[in-house]
């Protein structure tokens, strides 16, 4: 099946039984579960399983194009990435909310760039890498593995977090560290 590109809005929506069931999208080992690569564009994914996805960055979920992209009710496992990348989603541009979504115990975040990543009322079972100058905004929920927060020389990131349980801490790099602050 040849590539498709997105140039214009997309909502794709699984019927939403709750618990995490719904639609599963499942890449079995072939690459991404999802890829979202264009640019100027709004996307909407709600109510879906993200499984077997394999590549770099963000296995499960990869946003590396400069559009807005809600992803909502959606469940993370089962995704393995290469390279140092995050096993559930990985956001290196663009403009992306999560809402309610749970990420499995291996399924982590790689959130770097000029991103701005918002993580509304989500369980994160896993950890979180926040790099360069990607913004991130925690919102309510719980992050269950640790927040690890490092800048560059140039670019530092900017984390708020706001009433949000962080069962495994903050670490925020000595050398290069990044803006955080509490709610």
């Amino acid at each position: 099946m040849a590539e498709r590109v997105v140039t214009a809005p997309l909502w794709i929506e699984g019927p939403f039984v709750g618990n995490g069931e719904g639609v599963v999208i499942d890449a079995n080992g072939r690459g991404h579960a999802a890829f979202v690569v264009a640019d100027q564009v709004e996307v909407v994914l709600r109510s879906f399983t993200f499984t077997g996805g394999h590549g770099e960055l963000g296995a499960g979920l990869r946003v590396d194009g400069w559009s807005k992209v809600l992803v909502a009710d959606c469940t993370f496992e089962g995704n393995h990435a290469t390279e140092g990348g995050a096993n559930g989603a990985g956001v290196c541009a663009g403009t992306v909310t999560f809402e309610r979504c749970t990420f499995g115990p291996d399924d982590d975040l790689l959130l770097t760039g000029a991103c701005t990543v918002e993580l509304v009322d989500c369980v994160v079972n896993s950890g979180v890498r926040i790099r360069e100058g990607a913004t991130v905004k925690f919102v309510r929920g719980r992050v269950r593995g640790p927040i690890d927060v490092c800048g560059t020389t140039t670019r530092a990131p900017i984390v708020r977090i706001d009433g949000t349980d962080t069962a495994g801490g903050v670490r925020n790099d000595e050398v290069l560290p990044g803006a955080v602050s509490r709610a």
